[in-house]
Parts: structure tokens; C-alpha cells; sequence
């Protein structure tokens, strides 16, 4: 797939120098949208010239302007994306700029002829079965940084504490009885604490916006909640994604409980090979979904430590329980460029020291010319 059939020349948000935030926001939907800014005398021909774009995560977030500022003091400068840009570079671009809108160029004498947009969502519908994209969403969700939650009932004051501290963009919200009931975004609470006063409706008393924080976190998440599991690829996030036009997944283990969300930004930065991932073939037959948790970790780990050998071209892992006996045997093999596989393997009945037992295995014996 190429750029060429992928950018759209309609449906794209269009804004004038002297439009304010107040009035451009209503138009976005996340962080990413973003509004064309055109000269006020240009802003319905095709050959208008671009004079930069508002983005909600450099005006509301990064830098916190005020709702009536003016759209010619907020702009800021995109990527300018050629015709003949390569998908992978333009992935690149939106993840870097966190903008998923970008304007689209082609040459036109000594210059550059603005002539439409490419979005992320297009691009995930041209890469959505890319070979990139068929690993397995349990090896790129980063254990080590948790999903943080808060339950329904708390104020909205709270939740803007959990962003800050954090430094996340969405929280997960659980009821009384800790049962998931929706995803709170840092953007819809931004948009709404910016919003002229006289616009804040039932929530606000004489435009102060103090009982704003006393509101109910059910009041702004969001109830529809899609999930995969960690066996499922982002080739599925990404479809997903596209089907319910939504924005991220919500990843559970084997378990039921939730470990990670996967969003567009995860999967475009993938695409373009920011995050790589070591070929893994896995076997594993009739274990348990504790177990398959365990094998899953240790997957991730040996990922991350192989995936940047460059002698080590493929790997694969046989687990499996020897007929009910409740003892597993695993089997590990690294393929190398110009030798033999190397093959370790172990057995017992603590599947966990079996794995990390073979974790320190194979640093040795890939570490081996």
C-alpha cells in the first residue's frame, strides 16, 4: 500500500488565523485531531497556502492556552508528508509528532502544492495485515508500568491528580465491586476545564469551575470498553480499532485481569519499526492459564534481550506438561546466522524456576561465537 491511495482530499477541519480554541475544539475528538489553518482569503481554494496547524496536545496539554486565544497564536508546524513518502516514514512522522493528521504535499514548479491529509486511521487500514503487526500483543504490553485505576465514584479532581503523577493520558475506572465499567482520557477533561465559562452548563456555578473537580468520574469516562487478549496480534488491535472507531484496546491476560492498553500511536510506532520484535515460534499445549501468563513473561524477556543480536536471526519454544504428571518440560532454540541452532532445554514441576533457569541459560550459550 502506498501514500498515494491512502491520503483523502475531503472531510478535512479547516480553520482561519483568527478562529479561537473555543470555537475549533468542538470539532476534535482526541489529543491527535487536528484543525488546517489556512489564510482567511485562501481557506476554500485547493491551492491555499498552509500556514500550520492547532493540535489539542500542544494547545491544551503542553501548553495550556487559554479557550479565546486565537488560532494564529497557537499554530505550530507539521511534518510536511511528499506524495512519495514512504507509509513507514509517514507512521514515524505522526508517532514523533504526536499529531495523527498530517498535510499532505506534491511538487509543483519550484514549490509544494498543498493537496489533501493522510491520518492514522487510514494508514492502519492500508497496514492492518502488515507482517509488522503480526506479533502478539502480551510481548509488546510493558509489565513493568501498571495500569492505574479509580473507581467510578471518585471526583474528577482525583483523576487529574492520577494523570499528573503518572504521567498517563488514560485511566481505567472501576466500580464499587472493582468491576471494569469505562476508560477516563486525560484530552475529554482538558477540553472541558478549557471551555469558555458561560459553556460549562449544569457543572459549573457562575462560571467557577471548583465544583468541576467535584464531579463524579462517571460523568466523563467513556462505557465502551473493547478487549483482546495477549495471545491476540495488533494485526486484531488494529482492526479492532477500525471497526468500532475507537482509539485504543484494553489487553487482558489469561485471567481476566486487565494488563495493558494497546493504542493507535502503539501500533503506527510498530508499524514503523520503532519497537522491534525477535521471531518467536511458540508451542504450548493444555496448560493452564497461570502457566500461560509465565510463558508469556518469559517470552517478553527473551525478546528484550535478543531482539537487537543481530547473529540471532528466529527462536522457538516448545512448553509442554508431560501427560498430566504435573511435570513441564521446556525446550528453548535459538537460530544463529551461519551455525547450527543452539538448543537448551529443562524440566521439573516449578514451571517458574524452569523459565528463569532457562533465562540465564541462554545469555550464556548465546553469548557463545
Amino acid at each position: 500500500m502506498i501514500l498515494k491511495k491512502l491520503y483523502r482530499t475531503e472531510n478535512i477541519i479547516k480553520t482561519t488565523p483568527d478562529e479561537t480554541l473555543s470555537s475549533i475544539m468542538p470539532y476534535f475528538n482526541s489529543s491527535h485531531d487536528a484543525a488546517f489553518v489556512f489564510d482567511s482569503e485562501s481557506i476554500d481554494s485547493k491551492s491555499g497556502e498552509l500556514l500550520g496547524v492547532i493540535n489539542p496536545y500542544y494547545c491544551l496539554i503542553k501548553k495550556s492556552y487559554p479557550a479565546n486565544t486565537k488560532a494564529r497564536h497557537c499554530l505550530i508546524h507539521p511534518p510536511k508528508i511528499d506524495i512519495n513518502t514512504p507509509l513507514k516514514k509517514v507512521a514515524r512522522l505522526m508517532t514523533e509528532s504526536k499529531i495523527h493528521y498530517l498535510p499532505v504535499f506534491e511538487q509543483n514548479g519550484g514549490g509544494q502544492k498543498f493537496i489533501g491529509i493522510i491520518s492514522a486511521r487510514r494508514i492502519l487500514e492500508g497496514v492492518k495485515d502488515a507482517d509488522e503487526l503480526r506479533t502478539p500483543v502480551g510481548r509488546f504490553i510493558n509489565r513493568k508500568r501498571p495500569l492505574i485505576s479509580l473507581l467510578e465514584n471518585d471526583y474528577i479532581s482525583r483523576a487529574l491528580t492520577l494523570f499528573k503523577k503518572h504521567g498517563i493520558s488514560k485511566l481505567i475506572v472501576l466500580s464499587e465491586d472493582l468491576q471494569i465499567k469505562g476508560i477516563l482520557s486525560y484530552f475529554d477533561l482538558i477540553s472541558f476545564l478549557t471551555m469558555p465559562k458561560e459553556r460549562q452548563g449544569s457543572m459549573s456555578r457562575e462560571g467557577n469551575k471548583v465544583p468541576l473537580l467535584h464531579t463524579h468520574v462517571k460523568n466523563f469516562m467513556k462505557t465502551k470498553v473493547l478487549s483482546l487478549t495477549q495471545q491476540d496480534t495488533l494485526s486484531d488491535a488494529a482492526k479492532l480499532i477500525l471497526k468500532n472507531k475507537i482509539g485504543s484496546v484494553l489487553i487482558f491476560d489469561n485471567q481476566s485481569n486487565p494488563i495493558g492498553i494497546i493504542t493507535t500511536r502503539d501500533i503506527l510506532s510498530t508499524f514503523a519499526g520503532k519497537h522491534n520484535f525477535l521471531k518467536i515460534d511458540v508451542v504450548a499445549k493444555d496448560l493452564s492459564a497461570k502457566s500461560i501468563d509465565m510463558v508469556n513473561q518469559f517470552l517478553t524477556i527473551i525478546n528484550k534481550r535478543f531482539v537487537k543480536r543481530h547473529d540471532v536471526e528466529r527462536a522457538k519454544v516448545i512448553v509442554k506438561e508431560k501427560h498430566g504428571s504435573g511435570v513441564f518440560e521446556v525446550i528453548v532454540s535459538f537460530v544463529k546466522r551461519g551455525s547450527s541452532p543452539k538448543v537448551i532445554k529443562e524440566e521439573g514441576k516449578n514451571l517458574f524456576k524452569i523459565l528463569k533457569d532457562l533465562i540465564k541459560r541462554s545469555k550464556n550459550i548465546t553469548s557463545n561465537k
